[in-house]
């Protein structure tokens, strides 16, 4: 605030930059919030593009984890242009880490075609690293079971565990095999259902047996596990355990401000209340889901 008031606004924008991170590391969402407002609303911090750039960068990342996924989204998808201008002032890792992020944004909100174009400019871009190229195979075949061309999303998401085994990377290996099993979770095309049951049963265990083998993981990728373990229970019939579990990711998921793990927490919930009969709770459970969604304006969480 002093230097800023001073007039001394480059050295503010610098101390800035870094309390934002610091505070976002902290979680103290409203000390970064705050202070990235306001470097953000002098229009003078234009001209210093790079720092404008790693400002609202980092204003994108609080946003869009902790407040309101479509303006993140649409702050990163924004600022796809300038960065792409500018790569040769930022260095191979803020790039590709900021693409990577977006492509993941834009994911989570259905927005295939911009994660695409996101994706082709990671996958394009020069001498990426193993873990950048994994990157790249991965969400695409996330794209692509999406969008029902299961045999296309096969392929990638095959390739990347090559990739991954290749790192030696058992988190790696471990998320390919999470999205291998939604593949075949959403393969309607499937007919045989037991068939089916088998191939995501089977592709769960090695993803959460090989996540067990990391003695430190993101929180997202905790949650994802207990959202694993509901949907092995479902699979087995067990629907008390499946509730278990699918209150469990609910439950980290508000303790991290998770959003997108608490909306797939309680779809998994209210289909595990359908396949009991309980109508009742099914639709309560799913009123909830869509009421937060409307709350934090998650607009893909809604039609989820």
């Amino acid at each position: 605030y002093c230097l800023y008031y001073l007039g001394r606004l480059q050295d503010a924008i610098s101390l800035g930059f870094k309390l934002i991170i610091s505070c976002t590391n902290t979680e103290d969402r409203k000390c970064a919030l705050d202070t990235a407002n306001i470097l953000l609303n002098d229009k003078s911090i234009k001209y210093n593009e790079i720092m404008y750039i790693k400002v609202k960068t980092a204003y994108a990342d609080i946003i869009f984890s902790t407040d309101n996924k479509d303006k993140g989204c649409a702050i990163y998808t924004n600022l796809l242009p300038i960065i792409m201008k500018n790569t040769n002032m930022l260095s191979a890792q803020y790039v590709c880490d900021y693409l990577h992020k977006t492509a993941n944004a834009q994911i989570q909100l259905a927005y295939y075609k911009s994660a695409i174009t996101t994706l082709k400019h990671l996958e394009q871009y020069p001498n990426i690293t193993p873990k950048y190229q994994f990157i790249v195979k991965n969400r695409y075949g996330v794209i692509y079971t999406s969008t029902g061309d299961f045999k296309r999303s096969c392929k990638y998401l095959m390739d990347s565990v090559k990739t991954a085994q290749y790192m030696n990377s058992s988190f790696w290996e471990s998320t390919s095999y999470s999205d291998i099993a939604l593949l075949y979770f959403y393969n309607y095309k499937i007919r045989n259902h037991k068939e089916r049951s088998n191939y995501v049963a089977n592709f769960l265990q090695q993803a959460i047996s090989l996540y067990s083998e990391n003695a430190s993981t993101p929180a997202y990728r905790m949650i994802e596990m207990e959202w694993h373990k509901a949907v092995l229970a479902l699979i087995k019939g067990d629907y008390d355990k499946a509730l278990f579990f699918s209150t469990c990711c609910i439950d980290k998921s508000k303790e991290k401000n998770q959003l997108y793990g608490e909306v797939r927490g309680y779809n998994l919930m209210a289909l595990a209340y359908l396949f009991m009969n309980n109508f009742h709770d099914m639709l309560n459970t799913l009123l909830e889901c869509l009421h937060l969604c409307e709350i934090r304006q998650f607009s893909s969480g809604i039609f989820r």
